[in-house]
């Protein structure tokens, strides 16, 4: 990702196609499994438009403003553009070419990697939503000391995270019929912000454990859950909040990935290599 200081950020750059991390195909395999199908063509298409790039949608170039035009000769290398989702995420021209751009291409490895640690990752939420649904999910311990401290932010994070929790990704239709909380979260998505609720909401729902590494993996994979769920908001663009998402995993996770050997290591998946020691 590209650094820059917290005070002056208000949206997180996404990378280029060829620069795209491991974080950011996880966010995305895992909002493609978890989100509607109307919802992730909606973030697939709010990630195509950035920077005014255009689409493909059936068969004809579609702008950023609406505007439609036929594609120029057939004779002439056609491609995707440089857009951030990865190759196996985007929707496809035809069942012909679907073939054929199977056979000429082979299937890349890190989106298969991507595929395996997030199947993981989905267990661990599972585990831990019905770990909630079984108890009832704890009230948030901060809000009394929130309201009675006053403070307005902090009592609108704590709003976000308890509506995050129990409704998931229906967050935008809750969040939409409490229209004081709109007005307050308006111009409020910056990555500080976001860190703030995610930071919260990791900790009302992942408890502390003395297995370091359930824990952890239980924050990634709810940080996951959370995020994709913060996309379906309304009132800030989808590839902002996949943006902050990508950065909160490199900054809190991965170099502890990292020292642990890697994410297969971590998640309990065998290589290729160790398969064929076997």
């Amino acid at each position: 990702m590209v650094s820059v200081p917290e005070h002056t950020m208000e949206e997180v750059p996404l990378q280029e196609e060829e620069e795209v991390t491991m974080e950011y195909r996880m966010l995305m395999v895992y909002a493609q499994r978890s989100l509607s199908e109307s919802k992730f063509l909606n973030l697939q298409r709010a990630i195509s438009s950035k920077g005014g790039q255009t689409t493909i949608s059936n068969g004809k170039e579609e702008k950023a403003n609406g505007e439609t035009k036929t594609p120029k000769s057939k004779h002439k290398k056609k491609r995707w553009p440089k857009t951030l989702t990865p190759a196996c995420l985007r929707p496809p021209k035809s069942k012909e070419k679907t073939v054929n751009h199977t056979l000429e291409k082979a299937v890349d490895p890190e989106e298969e990697r991507a595929k395996s640690i997030v199947s993981q990752l989905q267990r661990i939420v599972q585990r831990i939503k019905k770990q909630e649904k079984e108890s009832g999910f704890r009230v948030l311990n901060r809000i009394s000391s929130i309201q009675q401290d006053g403070d307005d932010e902090d009592e609108t994070i704590a709003k976000i995270v308890q509506i995050l929790r129990a409704t998931g990704d229906r967050l935008n239709d809750k969040i939409t019929e409490e229209r004081t909380l709109m007005e307050k979260i308006k111009g409020l998505w910056s990555y500080s912000f976001y860190k703030k609720v995610t930071d919260c909401f990791l900790s009302e729902v992942v408890p502390t454990s003395d297995a370091e590494e359930e824990e952890q993996t239980s924050k990634i994979a709810m940080c996951l859950h959370a995020t994709t769920a913060l996309t379906t908001l309304e009132n800030q663009p989808m590839n902002k909040i996949l943006g902050f998402g990508t950065r909160y995993l490199q900054d809190n996770y991965s170099p502890w990935i990292q020292s642990r050997g890697g994410w297969e290591k971590v998640m309990g998946i065998q290589t290729v290599a160790e398969e064929e020691i076997e």
